[in-house]
């Protein structure tokens, strides 16, 4: 098997609601609205651990850029 494959692990619109404390609707509103990537498999939707933690720092970095520039108007 893949290499890459074996590494991949994909989460449920629960585990991933849980994660990151919000509802599996705020979940479900995001990816529709494009704000978070996840795709279906058997019509259910899952997202991919590494592209979430991912989205998470991003997140972070891009408030702690917002929070720079405000103090340094």
């Amino acid at each position: 098997m893949d290499e890459k494959l074996e590494n991949i692990r994909l989460l449920t619109l629960s585990e991933a609601a849980n994660l990151l404390q919000v509802s599996t609707r705020t979940l479900q509103r995001m990816i529709r609205n494009g704000e978070l990537p996840a795709f279906k498999v058997g019509g259910q939707w899952r997202l991919r651990e590494t592209q979430l933690r991912l989205w998470v720092e991003d997140r972070e970095n891009s408030l702690v850029k917002l929070e720079k520039e405000s103090r340094d108007i």
